[in-house]
């Protein structure tokens, strides 16, 4: 699939404008020798193959670094995140399916901050990625924690990122599907307040399939075509969350 296929002319221009807004150029001076478009091409490339910034496909005219500081000016601004969450505001007022929630952990390389103990890679740093999607296989919201925080302990500030940024009230989707590692009060209380039912299997029952769920390992199969999120090698928690939203952009596009 090219670059121009992982984002439509809608979410270009969403993004462009976003960026007017806190990246102007400057009336003084030499001018941009990279245009928005080339720029924003660039980070998609990158976030889409792995390649380290010093490895990007540039003219001679251009070099790495003018791509990586107007993208730290783009994630510092939260603009990836904003055009992330205008499209799924958008998809919302036409498609209210039930909700599925999980957690990934994404092994360190080179951050300093939101990690923690994996306890599941032998204590090996690492950050813990909570998704919610819907049964259609859309991302709806993130949420990034230490690896070392239980999954109970990050539904809360997932529904509440879901309602406050995400088109409003999650009642309409009226149900809430998760594994057994969200099986606590904290999290069927969090459901109540969001007016979900929690679908949720208690722990000591027997092990049963269930397609609906298996929905969300199929959304975390296709993030991980964008190999820049394989392993985290942003330093800043910033960084890694904006390349995360430009590929879930790249999802919600496609619905």
């Amino acid at each position: 699939m090219s670059l121009a296929q992982l984002l439509d002319t809608e979410a270009r221009n969403s993004i462009a404008r976003l960026v007017y807004r806190v990246d102007t150029p400057k009336s003084v001076g030499r001018p941009r020798v990279a245009s928005t478009t080339f720029v924003l091409d660039r980070v998609l490339y990158l976030c889409r193959t792995g390649c380290q910034w010093a490895h990007l496909p540039l003219p001679d005219f251009v070099s790495y670094k003018t791509i990586y500081h107007r993208f730290r000016i783009w994630a510092k601004h939260r603009v990836f995140e904003d055009a992330f969450y205008q499209r799924v505001c958008s998809y919302r007022m036409q498609h209210q399916t039930p909700l599925i929630v999980d957690t990934s952990f994404v092994k360190n390389q080179y951050g300093r901050d939101v990690l923690g103990k994996n306890p599941t890679d032998r204590a090996r740093k690492a950050t813990k990625v909570s998704m919610l999607v819907d049964t259609v296989g859309v991302p709806l919201a993130f949420h990034f924690h230490p690896a070392n925080k239980h999954d109970s302990g990050t539904i809360g500030h997932l529904l509440d990122t879901a309602s406050r940024k995400a088109g409003g009230n999650l009642q309409s989707h009226e149900s809430l599907y998760a594994d057994k590692g969200y099986d606590a009060a904290s999290c069927r209380s969090q459901c109540v307040k969001h007016g979900l039912v929690a679908n949720i299997p208690r722990r000591g029952t027997p092990e049963t399939s269930n397609p609906v769920r298996y929905v969300v390992e199929v959304v975390f199969g296709r993030l991980d075509k964008f190999r820049r999120l394989l392993q985290r090698y942003e330093a800043s928690i910033c960084h890694f969350k904006a390349l995360h939203y430009l590929g879930a952009l790249s999802l919600v596009a496609r619905a």
